[in-house]
């Protein structure tokens, strides 16, 4: 995905008992957070090759 953010970090994720910390991308489809921004300027991108 081109709006994608790559974390290379560690998350705190709650698990019965407790809570561990995991790589986002073990977690995520992703593997990171969308950048709204992006995500918007590549919608824009779409709209405008289809006219």
């Amino acid at each position: 995905m081109k709006s994608v953010t790559k974390v290379d970090q560690k998350v705190k994720v709650k698990s019965e008992g407790g809570s561990k910390r995991v790589y986002l991308d073990e977690i995520s489809v992703s593997g990171g957070i969308v950048n709204a921004y992006k995500a918007i300027e590549e919608a824009n991108k779409l709209v405008s090759k289809k006219k």
